[in-house]
């Protein structure tokens, strides 16, 4: 276990600092305060039909430490969760708040810095209208996708490769956006998202 997360000195949760401070469908940004988890952001895009680019496979952890510790989503097309921010608020250990916009150096230093430069309190994310996914599971020997890395994850929108423990086969699971109808096919399932992207049952809707 990391001492970053076990630690003999004080260690401060978010976990009861949550909510919604504001959503501007114009610009589409929604500012949540960092105790909010991205599964509560998830259900305020999904209410007006938008949902986050990406989503890590586990979305029940907070902003403000998903952001911190650059959780990704899957496939080469997209950065990690972070570069979907646009503004943060951060609180410093003297109590001063700063605010950190994109594009500057202090928001570019600060915001994967795994708490060491302070905690923050508000999280602004762009987000976009909700969408669909196909997505397409195939066993591949974990030799053939260490040798066909750069084709698989760049052979669809979000590619994930899961290795089963104890074997040499890994998962090849391909996703990518589309118009069709949800099907219950086990080889080409279509995930109405409720979050973007995510792949946990509590984050999306199979039909």
């Amino acid at each position: 276990m990391s001492p970053l997360a076990v630690s003999a000195g004080t260690l401060l949760s978010l976990i009861n600092y949550r909510g919604v401070i504001r959503l501007d469908e114009h610009a589409k940004e929604v500012t949540v305060k960092g105790g909010t988890t991205l599964n509560e952001v998830n259900d305020i895009l999904e209410e007006r039909g938008y949902a986050l680019s990406i989503l890590p496979s586990i979305s029940h952890q907070t902003v403000a430490g998903a952001i911190s510790t650059a959780t990704h989503s899957a496939g080469s097309k997209y950065g990690n969760l972070a570069t979907f921010v646009t503004q943060f608020k951060l609180l410093l250990a003297n109590g001063t708040i700063v605010t950190c916009e994109k594009g500057t150096d202090f928001f570019n230093a600060s915001l994967v810095s795994l708490g060491l430069l302070g905690v923050i309190t508000q999280v602004t994310f762009q987000f976009e209208k909700r969408f669909d996914l196909i997505e397409r599971q195939e066993a591949k020997p974990l030799n053939y996708c260490i040798e066909h890395f750069e084709d698989l994850i760049n052979s669809a929108e979000y590619v994930k490769l899961w290795l089963e423990m104890n074997s040499d086969t890994c998962i090849v699971y391909q996703l990518d956006r589309t118009d069709q109808k949800p099907t219950n096919n086990p080889s080409l399932t279509a995930l109405r998202l409720r979050v973007g992207m995510s792949h946990m049952n509590t984050c999306h809707r199979i039909y």
